[in-house]
C-alpha cells in the first residue's frame, strides 16, 4: 500500500484525540497502545519522504564531560 499524507494526518488526529482506531479509505485498524501509533506514524512519514525524494531528518545529540 502506497502511504500518502492524508494517511498521516489521519494517524496524527488519531494520537491527538487519544483515540485508538484511524480508517484508511474502506479499512479499519484498531491499534492497542500510543506506542503502536508512534512506530507506525513513523513508518509513514519515512515512506512518504523516501517517496518525495526529501531526506529524513535525524539528529543525535551528545552530551560529554570531562571528569574533571
Amino acid at each position: 500500500m502506497a502511504w500518502t499524507q492524508d494517511d498521516l494526518d489521519r494517524i496524527d488526529v488519531a494520537i491527538a484525540s487519544g483515540k485508538q482506531e484511524v480508517r484508511f479509505g474502506d479499512r479499519s485498524v484498531k491499534y492497542f497502545t500510543l506506542d503502536e501509533l508512534l512506530k507506525i506514524r513513523s513508518e509513514v512519514a519515512g515512506a512518504i519522504s523516501g517517496a518525495s525524494g526529501r531526506p529524513v531528518i535525524r539528529q543525535v545529540r551528545f552530551a560529554t564531560r570531562s571528569g574533571f
